[in-house]
């Protein structure tokens, strides 16, 4: 027979260290003319850790849902048109010969308040199975005479989303400029396995749109996308 358990969530830290994988892009200041926006990318991980990889542990009955940054690539410089990426991995965990399946929710913020209100942001969650190195991939910087905004033109063309990806499970959904910090989340129904060692991961994307107008307004501003904490577990005896 099935059997279920319902529970809160409870978080065990490691080593002091309190936050997930983070994507920031900061906003540099243009050198010359009036080039469009451009951005600084980092992955980061704040709290008395330093750098070091975050853990964030749900635990009941010996059965443990783990939740760390994963690996992905960012440019040194994200223009728009261009992408940030933040990556993490769930697993779950027992101790025990019996195995359970864990549903839960994943939570995730994306904030884009800083930037002006003709920007806009673009997010997209995806889930795999295996590391994806390089989620989005082929990016080219161009630049362009823009005789109207008396200037240049300097943004990111020809990105590809890695088919290593699949199907997004949140697609392109927008966030206008100046909009407060947006905290989500999305339903894992699925569940991680406890005799699963590897879990999921878990991607997400957030494209600054290029509006194909000047964007220097946005200059000195900053963008993050984090993946934090996945919450409200449900564990579900497997049986033969």
């Amino acid at each position: 027979m099935e059997k279920y358990f319902q529970y809160l969530v409870k978080y065990r830290s490691f080593g002091n260290k309190y936050s997930s994988g983070i994507a920031v892009a900061t906003l540099l200041v243009a050198v010359v003319g009036a080039t469009f926006a451009y951005f600084t990318a980092t992955n980061e991980s704040t709290g008395s850790g330093g750098s070091e990889a975050n853990v964030q542990t749900a635990e009941t009955s010996g059965i443990s849902l783990s939740i760390e940054p994963a690996t992905a690539t960012n440019p040194d410089t994200l223009y728009p048109g261009g992408y940030l990426v933040s990556a993490a991995q769930v697993k779950a965990t027992k101790d025990g010969d019996k195995d359970y399946t864990v549903t839960y929710t994943l939570n995730f913020e994306v904030d884009a308040h800083n930037l002006s209100a003709d920007s806009k942001v673009k997010y997209s969650l995806y889930r795999t199975k295996s590391l994806v190195s390089n989620p989005v991939t082929d990016c080219t910087l161009e630049t362009s005479e823009n005789a109207t905004e008396g200037g240049n033109k300097v943004h990111m063309t020809n990105c590809a989303v890695s088919g290593d990806l699949g199907a997004a499970k949140v697609a392109g959904t927008e966030i206008i400029g100046g909009t407060a910090k947006q905290s989500l989340t999305w339903n894992e129904t699925e569940g991680v396995s406890t005799d699963d060692e590897t879990g999921y991961y878990y991607y997400l994307l957030v494209e600054f749109v290029d509006n194909e107008e000047a964007q220097d307004d946005d200059q000195g501003k900053q963008i993050t996308a984090k993946i934090t904490s996945a919450s409200s577990a449900v564990v579900k005896e497997k049986t033969a």
